[in-house]
């Protein structure tokens, strides 16, 4: 292992949790609040998240069962599962406005931009990471996903999230025109 070469990485995370931590202790008062419609959609939301992953943790089980070799090096099943029940979390919650809290839906540079912003330039990020792991063949390994699958995962599960962002801002304005006419 390369100290010289993790140890920047180390620093630079700490210091990034540090200014979380400090950034979140001071704005605690700006933190969404959520209506009771929105709370009882975000239960169902995470209720529909969770059967997800349960029922994509047996579909694993079954699928290691009957076959002798993993097709996922160790962490990475789970990590794909995680990232499946993430995705119907904020796809559910984007279409039927509980994603975004009450105050938290500002029109203009309000916290949705912002978010949306931050989501674009994470699903670039990634999916230049996963664009050099395809070109270098680094994705499977003796035909087992290697933890190199994440960047390519992360691309998708944001890119999902930024469609149905799209796709519900669409419906939105389709519908204000309608009740306009």
């Amino acid at each position: 292992m390369n100290w010289q070469q993790i140890i920047p990485f180390i620093i630079c995370f700490i210091l990034i949790a540090l200014c979380v931590v400090i950034w979140s202790k001071k704005n605690q008062a700006v933190k969404d609040q959520y209506d009771e419609r929105q709370e009882m959609l975000r239960k169902n939301a995470y209720k529909y998240s969770a059967m997800t992953m349960l029922f994509c943790s047996l579909a694993y089980y079954i699928v290691t069962a009957l076959v002798d070799k993993p097709f996922a090096q160790d962490g990475v099943s789970v990590l794909l599962i995680a990232l499946a029940g993430v995705a119907v979390f904020a796809i559910y919650s984007i279409f039927n406005d509980a994603f975004f809290g009450v105050k938290g839906r500002r029109s203009g540079t309000g916290r949705p931009f912002v978010y949306i912003i931050l989501v674009a330039f994470i699903t670039v990020m990634n999916g230049i990471g996963a664009i050099r792991m395809i070109q270098e063949n680094e994705l499977v390994k003796d035909g087992v996903l290697t933890t190199n699958v994440m960047n390519l995962a992360l691309t998708i599960l944001f890119l999902l999230i930024l469609i149905a962002f799209a796709v519900k801002y669409i419906m939105n304005t389709i519908e204000e025109r309608r009740a306009d006419e």
